[in-house]
């Protein structure tokens, strides 16, 4: 069943990146061309090297004229192939960056037109942007991640915060024990980081819980005590004082858990910048 589902998920995900390289087929159509191309004149290239061979019969009977000449199109058909492989990683780059702005773009889109659209009415209307698990891990140590309960009119049920999900050979997994057992989590699990629309109900809602959260957390657990806002949430939702969409994204979440995710923070950062979507300089005066 496990397998299924994941099936499914990869095959609904998969559906969802070709839907954006959808809008990009001219260049898809021109990469194709472009690889047809350099396929095509690297299996030439050998045709006319034996070409060269037939124009040298033995000693004193060797055509070099014709060899020349050969040879002149040996480095043509080179020069050929260079240019089209060359053709052919621009428009892959072009598509790939394209995908991914449209891709993150869509995150922030989705849940300004769901607040754009949407008004408290008996509950309060909240939306939250839902991230694949594997998406948001790190390859450096454990992460906390709110698994995510999703009803099917597309709505969260509950959020259950596991506060050590790591990547296993099986893929994502949580344990509650210290590592003594773990528990496998499918892939496509939807989680929450944090990216909520909330209306301005909700900060009195956060104020009425701080109190009772500091004195049970300072009690239990004074050095790592964390006021998790899935668990403000889920306290509304339990009480059916509150309906969360649940928008879901095939993006990639950046952040440093560790020291070692800095590079690849930074690495992703710089790509973001030099395909336009993040502006050359993030902070202060431009």
């Amino acid at each position: 069943m496990k397998g299924q589902k994941n099936n499914k998920q990869q095959a609904k995900t998969l559906k969802k990146v070709l839907q954006y390289i959808e809008n990009y087929k001219i260049f898809l159509a021109l990469s194709l061309a472009f690889a047809v191309a350099t396929v095509v004149s690297t299996l030439y290239v050998p045709v006319v090297t034996g070409q060269v061979v037939d124009h040298i019969v033995g000693p004193g009977q060797v055509d070099f004229l014709v060899i020349f000449r050969l040879l002149g199109k040996i480095g043509v058909i080179i020069g050929l192939t260079a240019l089209a492989q060359w053709l052919m990683n621009v428009c892959n780059n072009k598509i790939t960056y394209e995908v991914i702005q449209d891709i993150r773009r869509e995150a922030f889109e989705k849940i300004y037109d769901y607040l754009q659209s949407h008004e408290d009415d008996e509950k309060y209307r909240y939306a939250m942007v839902g991230y694949h698990l594997e998406n948001t891990l790190t390859e450096n140590g454990h992460v906390a991640r709110g698994i995510c309960e999703i009803n099917a009119r597309g709505e969260l049920v509950s959020v259950t915060e596991r506060t050590r999900i790591e990547k296993k050979e099986q893929g994502a997994a949580y344990t509650e024990d210290e590592g003594a057992s773990w528990t496998v989590l499918p892939e496509g699990t939807i989680v929450s980081m944090n990216m909520w629309g909330f209306t301005a109900g909700f900060l009195e809602e956060i104020e009425k819980g701080f109190a009772a959260f500091l004195e049970q957390g300072l009690k239990e657990n004074p050095l790592k005590c964390e006021y998790f806002l899935p668990a403000v949430v889920s306290s509304l939702l339990l009480k059916d004082q509150a309906a969360v969409a649940v928008l879901p994204t095939a993006d990639k979440w950046y952040g440093v858990t560790y020291k070692e995710d800095k590079p690849v923070v930074e690495q992703a950062v710089r790509a973001l910048k030099q395909s336009g979507l993040y502006p050359q300089k993030l902070w202060g005066d431009k």
